[in-house]
């Protein structure tokens, strides 16, 4: 029923969230609840899934968690996973570009 509302009616669905979200996490307190229930679920797909990807997809959260889906194309995730997974660095940062796809020219510039 969420997605039918989120796919039908965005705008309508996105101020109905954030009002739900400021309903549950400054009145009544239950932002550290949720947030702690979507990383035990997101902590248990870790443990079970056989690619990071596969965890983005089917992780669902609580709350405002809820709603977190991946935009990035599978291909290059999956490729930046990889050159990640080679490289084995200490911090990564990922700087979103929706739509842009930018990532995609600044991935091929890796050496």
């Amino acid at each position: 029923m969420s997605r039918f509302l989120r796919e039908k009616f965005p705008r309508s669905y996105t101020t109905f969230q954030e009002t739900v979200g400021l309903l549950y996490y400054e009145f009544l307190n239950l932002g550290p609840l949720a947030r702690r229930i979507s990383e035990k679920r997101l902590h248990r797909l870790e443990l079970v899934c056989q690619h990071p990807y596969e965890v983005v997809k089917r992780f669902t959260g609580t709350g405002l968690y809820h709603s977190i889906a991946p935009v990035q194309v599978e291909s290059e995730i999956t490729e930046l996973f990889d050159v990640a997974r080679k490289l084995n660095p200490k911090v990564i940062c990922e700087i979103g570009t929706d739509n842009q796809h930018r990532f995609a020219e600044n991935i091929q510039k890796v050496p």
